[in-house]
C-alpha cells in the first residue's frame, strides 16, 4: 500500500476529505454519505472523532488501520 501523503498524520479530515483519502490511498470507494451511514449505525465503518455539536472527523492512520481490516488477503486462484 502506498504511504500517507498527508504531511500531518494527526490532521482530522473531513467526511469528504476521508472519502477521496479511502480512494486514493487504498481503492476504497465509499461516498460520503455512506460514510455518515456507517456513524449512524455505529458499527461497520472507520473511526470517528465529534468536534462541536455537528462536526466530525478522521484521523488518516484510523482510516488506514480500518481500510486493512476490509482488503482481503491476495488469494490463490483455483483451477475449476
Amino acid at each position: 500500500m502506498r504511504q500517507s501523503p498527508s504531511p500531518n498524520p494527526d490532521r482530522l479530515l473531513n467526511t469528504v476529505e476521508a472519502s477521496r483519502y479511502l480512494l486514493a490511498l487504498h481503492g476504497i470507494s465509499y461516498t460520503p454519505g455512506t460514510l455518515t451511514q456507517f456513524r449512524y449505525r455505529e458499527c461497520e465503518g472507520p473511526e470517528w472523532v465529534r468536534i462541536g455539536k455537528r462536526g466530525v472527523g478522521y484521523y488518516p492512520f484510523s482510516l488506514d488501520r480500518w481500510a486493512r481490516t476490509i482488503i482481503s488477503k491476495p488469494q490463490a486462484h483455483r483451477a475449476a
